[in-house]
């Protein structure tokens, strides 16, 4: 379980204990648009424009166009404005997709996680109890629900199951997410708890028509767990 606390405090730690400085990739004396400028006043999105840019042209699709896949890419960041949150999910998405994101530095889905979280917990913080938001469907939008079922994956009641049977969570405002391990915030967790949850990844190299493995970041705000897992149990593309 990661405490949201230490999220948010690493998030806004100094660049250097973070990662060495660099980027964007742009000249910020010349930036147009309101991601732009939102990238050029953090050197952490500075950073990661960079990254993906140096990632690009090694970057080999296995289904789609690379062209056409870094335009959606770019779309989805420009779609962001000058949320810094969901413009580091954007960015967060791109790395994913041009290297994977085990090949980045561990301080940018850190960083990345801490973002959404802040956003997350402030935006609940005004809401009615029992609010229950669309799921989400843009990268970096974070709804508030509350948890309807923990299972694994054969139906069992979480409380009970067995270790590696999985996990399954349903929300009420019909959400899901699952996994094929044992999710220790989801563990922590009961049905009744008031969560958000905030998309963070889409897959962009995909067959035509498979939408499988948004990945989405879940915060209970009882238990102040984290966790994040897909809405499906293959990637596109897979089985």
């Amino acid at each position: 379980m990661i405490r949201i606390g230490f999220l948010i405090a690493l998030a806004f730690a100094p660049l250097d204990a973070l990662a060495a400085g660099g980027g964007p990739s742009f000249d910020c004396t010349a930036a147009m648009t309101a991601d732009e400028g939102t990238i050029c006043s953090s050197p952490e999105l500075a950073e990661m424009d960079l990254m993906i840019a140096e990632a690009y042209p090694r970057f080999r699709p296995e289904f789609g166009n690379a062209r056409e896949i870094a335009r959606a890419l770019l779309a989805d960041r420009r779609a962001c404005g000058d949320d810094a949150a969901c413009i580091g999910a954007a960015l967060y998405n791109a790395l994913d997709t041009f290297v994977g994101m085990a090949s980045v530095m561990a301080w940018v889905p850190r960083y990345v996680e801490a973002l959404l979280l802040r956003k997350a917990s402030n935006d609940y913080a005004v809401l009615p109890p029992n609010t229950d938001q669309s799921w989400p469907k843009t990268l970096g939008q974070c709804a508030a629900t509350r948890i309807r079922s923990l299972t694994d994956r054969t139906g069992k009641p979480l409380a009970e199951a067995e270790a590696y049977s999985g996990t399954v969570v349903e929300f009420t405002n019909d959400g899901m997410q699952v996994s094929y391990g044992s999710e220790p915030a989801l563990l922590g967790s009961e049905v009744g708890h008031q969560v958000s949850v905030c998309l963070i990844a889409i897959p962009r190299d995909c067959p035509p028509g498979d939408g499988r493995g948004r990945l989405y970041l879940g915060i209970n705000h009882y238990t102040q767990g984290t966790w994040l897992l897909s809405d499906t149990q293959h990637m596109c593309g897979g089985a």
